[in-house]
C-alpha cells in the first residue's frame, strides 16, 4: 500500500506542535524556561553577564579611589599602612591608571601623575621623593635614585603579598609568568607540573618563598 507522505508530514507537524506545548506546560510548572538553553548559548549569556559585571566595577573605580583619597587626607597625621606603605609611585601616561591607582592607594602608596593628566599630584615627575616609576614603554631619560618597573610588578606583588624584586620587571625585560591569585595546587606533584606548564622555574619559586619568609620575619619582629 502506498503511503501519502504529505499526510504523514501534516501529522508530524501537528504532533511536534502538540509536544512543544506539553513540554512548555510541564517546564513552566517547575519554573524552568523552555525551550532549554544550549550549553553554548548559556556560556555566551554567562560571559556577557560577567563582562557587564566587570564593566560596572571598572566604572565604579573613580568613586572608590576618591573615597580612599578622602580617607587618606583625613588621616594625614597617621602613618600609612599596607603592602606599599612608604612608597611614592609615579604612573606614566600609557599605563592603565585606575586599576593601578586603586591597588596602590588601597595598600598605602602615594601615587603621582604627569602634568598632562590634569590630576592633582603631590610630587612632580622629577621629584627625588619618587621611589618607583611605573612605565610600559622605552624611556631614554631616566631619573637616578628610583626604580623603573612594568605594571605587572604591582599586581604580582599584591598577589604574593610581598614586594617582588624590581629587577625582574625592568623596562623592556620579558616578564615573569603571571599566575592567578586564586590558583592552588592539590599537592606538591601537581604544583610542580603546573609550574612547569606556566613557565615558573624552580629558581623563581625559591625566590618567591624567600621573599615571603623575609616578610614574615619582619612582621614577627614588629610584634
Amino acid at each position: 500500500m502506498d503511503v501519502d507522505w504529505r499526510v504523514m508530514l501534516t501529522f508530524l507537524e501537528f504532533y511536534h506542535a502538540l509536544l512543544s506545548f506539553v513540554n512548555f506546560k510541564l517546564f513552566s510548572e517547575i519554573d524552568v524556561p523552555y525551550p532549554l538553553i544550549k550549553d553554548e548559548d548559556r556560556m555566551e549569556v554567562d560571559q556577557e553577564q560577567a563582562n557587564d559585571t566587570t564593566d560596572m566595577r571598572l566604572q565604579s573605580l573613580p568613586s572608590v579611589i576618591q573615597n580612599i583619597d578622602q580617607k587618606q587626607t583625613a588621616d594625614e597625621s597617621t602613618p600609612s599602612e599596607g603592602l606599599y606603605a612608604g612608597l611614592v609611585v609615579f604612573l606614566s601616561r600609557e599605563v592603565p591608571r585606575e586599576p593601578l591607582e586603586f591597588v596602590l592607594k588601597a595598600n598605602g602608596a602615594t601615587v603621582c601623575y604627569p602634568e598632562t593628566s590634569g590630576l592633582p599630584s603631590k610630587y612632580q615627575e622629577n621629584d627625588d621623593a619618587i621611589t618607583h616609576h611605573i612605565i610600559d614603554r622605552p624611556m631614554v631619560n631616566m631619573f637616578p635614585g628610583r626604580k623603573y618597573v612594568q605594571p605587572q610588578w604591582v599586581f604580582d606583588s599584591l598577589n604574593k603579598k610581598c614586594i617582588m624584586q624590581e629587577e625582574d620587571y625592568g623596562v623592556g625585560k620579558p616578564l615573569p609568568p603571571h599566575l592567578s591569585p586564586f590558583y592552588a595546587a592539590e599537592d606538591e606533584s601537581q604544583e610542580n607540573k603546573d609550574s612547569e606548564m606556566f613557565g615558573l622555574s624552580a629558581e623563581r619559586k625559591e625566590l618567591i618563598n624567600m621573599l615571603l619568609s623575609n616578610k614574615k620575619r619582619k612582621i614577627v619582629n614588629l610584634h
